[in-house]
């Protein structure tokens, strides 16, 4: 299955899109520590700002947000 990524940044604010034509939206799922696979919702829920989804005429796209801070100088 393919799927497109999109970064984009507005104000202080960077948009990382993910679309794909699977019509089933995202759902989070049950994981253990011995599992593979299944951290992905559960990743952005714990680091964006924010994060969403909407539906697709042919699939859904999920998306998520950061506040871009600066970088720290060593």
């Amino acid at each position: 299955q393919s799927f497109t990524v999109a970064v984009s940044r507005c104000g202080d604010r960077v948009r990382v899109e993910v679309r794909d034509g699977s019509p089933r939206p995202p759902a989070a799922r049950y994981f253990d520590a011995f599992e593979e696979n299944g951290r992905g919702l559960y990743l952005v829920k714990e680091l964006a700002d924010e994060y969403g989804s909407y539906a697709l005429p042919n699939g859904k796209a999920v998306w998520f947000e950061l506040v871009a801070r600066p970088c720290e100088q060593p």
